[in-house]
């Protein structure tokens, strides 16, 4: 009943500030959603949490963004520059009919590859957003960086031409990088029911650190999205261009290569305790425009049938249930290829291309209030998002559109966030069984390359997690910063990274730290 008065209080006194004047849809970010956590898994009303970020219509959940946002210093005297670095936007208009603010994102770092070099970032990036009446918001952030990375990182920007998450290289000196990072979104709310949203950016579906549907991993890309909210259900539409850059070499006249993608999510709010959704997704080889892609009813699968297009769909589900108020356990299942009588029957068939997650998350642990805790697990059968020709495999720029360990894999995830006051302690470890494709056999696969066909298989039947390159992942990662302010996400932060990667054929370890200033909204999974 507390916890009841307690969100009410928040809301009301937040109400005038909220719908139409300093209330904006805010950009998914893991560990800054964490700090409402109590309140998005409450058993004391519904949120749609698993469709990230959230938006307008998500009143509580906004409401408690607003309550965030609104954190300051109160000292008895400030000036200008004391305002604007720990309480402010950088500018900030709050009018009847429009608002506006503008942020300076700087990333700056610097730290030190143990056994081996100095690594450092120098991001300089802004953000714009505002409201234009009571219907339209918008928000565009740039980002232009140079970075020399720890070693593995190196040797996969090197690989795949781009950075985790970010843009494509350009050399830097001898051993950094140069790359640039653009996103916005214009949305239209014309009441409780629609949201209208052309956009360039990254979408998230799940309520867990992974999502093996559909995740931030990639690069941004340019996308159509409709969410609509009726009763207990929400309603995803998403149609985007995506790009193919594997085994392509970029030049100033030549494009990459597009291809098209329809992602559908009804998320079902059964009760304040359980949700349950249904995902299909339509990968599409660029052609002539076709009619049948903007059917904006779920199930595309038996109209592609129909029509006999060879693109490559996927079948998800998604759960949770909220346990005595301070748990969450969530889960997904996805299915790229099922065929019953293999499944149960030969369950090493090469077909079997499906993968399962199972999670639970728990805040205020011990009632240490902002203490969280989350433990997952993924599991991704080989030949998971592999396709017959690796152009609409499921990926973008050169990244898995879902775990960025790709396919062929098992981990173990388990992080632990606490905050007291602007302070925060995170730490992460993840554990994995990983089966690579064997580098010397680039013709063959084993099902540990999503970007390989699928017709290069080396059999049919004898495909379990770990075939091929037998691999053990093992990553640690802590994290401790202090906030500085709210409105963006600006901190001090100081980490310590620990990765190894150990197969019959090499091993690789890389210890590093690193010390910076930094402001964004945005995810970057380095942990593979």
């Amino acid at each position: 009943m507390k916890e009841k008065i307690r969100l009410l209080c928040c809301i009301l006194i937040l109400l005038p500030f909220s719908s139409h004047a300093q209330s904006f849809p805010v950009p998914y970010d893991f560990n800054y959603y964490n700090k409402i956590i109590d309140t998005l898994y409450s058993t004391h009303h519904r949120i749609h949490t698993s469709i990230k970020g959230f938006s307008l219509q998500d009143t509580i959940a906004q409401a408690a963004f607003d309550s965030v946002q609104a954190i300051s210093y109160r000292p008895k005297k400030s000036n200008f520059i004391f305002r604007k670095l720990f309480n402010e936007h950088l500018v900030q208009f709050y009018k009847k009919d429009y608002a506006l603010y503008f942020d300076f994102m700087p990333d700056f770092q610097v730290g030190k590859e143990l056994a081996k070099s100095s690594t450092w970032l120098n991001t300089r990036g802004f953000q714009l957003g505002g409201r234009i009446g009571k219907e339209i918001y918008f928000h565009t952030s740039f980002y232009e960086n140079q970075g020399k990375f720890p070693s593995y990182l190196t040797d996969f920007i090197n690989r795949s031409t781009v950075v985790p998450g970010q843009g494509y290289i350009r050399s830097f000196g001898k051993t950094a990088f140069d790359y640039s990072a653009a996103d916005g979104y214009v949305s239209y709310v014309p009441g409780k029911y629609f949201t209208f949203e052309l956009g360039h950016g990254k979408n998230f579906i799940g309520d867990g650190y992974r999502s093996l549907l559909l995740s931030d991993n990639t690069f941004s890309y340019p996308y159509a999205k409709i969410i609509t909210t009726f009763g207990p259900f929400k309603y995803m539409n998403i149609w985007t261009q995506m790009q193919y850059l594997n085994s392509f070499h970029f030049t100033d006249s030549t494009a990459f290569p597009k291809k098209y993608s329809v992602f559908q999510y009804l998320d079902w709010s059964i009760n304040k305790n359980f949700t349950f959704g249904i995902f299909e997704n339509t990968m599409i080889r660029p052609r002539g425009f076709d009619l049948n892609f903007i059917n904006p009813i779920i199930f595309l699968r038996p109209v592609e049938f129909s029509i006999g297009n060879p693109d490559k769909s996927l079948l998800g589900f998604t759960g949770s249930y909220k346990l005595s108020g301070r748990y969450l356990v969530y889960g997904q299942l996805v299915i790229n290829e099922f065929t019953a009588s293999k499944v149960f029957g030969d369950p090493g068939y090469w077909a079997n291309k499906q993968g399962f997650q199972l999670g639970i998350r728990t805040f205020n642990f011990l009632k240490v209030p902002k203490l969280n805790l989350l433990a997952e697990m993924n599991t991704i059968r080989p030949f998971t998002y592999t396709a017959l020709n690796p152009l609409i495999s499921y990926s973008h720029y050169g990244q898995p559109l879902a775990d960025p360990l790709g396919t062929n894999f098992r981990e173990f995830i388990f992080i632990g966030n606490y905050s007291y006051k602007r302070f925060e302690l995170r730490s992460q470890l993840n554990f994995a069984l990983i089966g690579l494709d064997n580098p010397a056999n680039p013709g063959q696969s084993t099902g540990g390359d999503l970007f390989k066909p699928y017709t290069i298989r080396t059999a049919n039947e004898g495909f379990f997690i770990g075939s091929g390159v037998r691999s053990n992942f093992f990553f640690a990662d802590l994290r401790a910063s202090y906030m500085l302010n709210y409105k963006n996400n600006l901190r001090l932060e100081f980490g310590y990274t620990n990765r190894t990667l150990n197969n019959q054929l090499a091993k690789q370890k890389s210890n590093y730290f690193n010390f910076g200033i930094k402001a964004s909204f945005r995810n970057f999974y380095y942990d593979f």
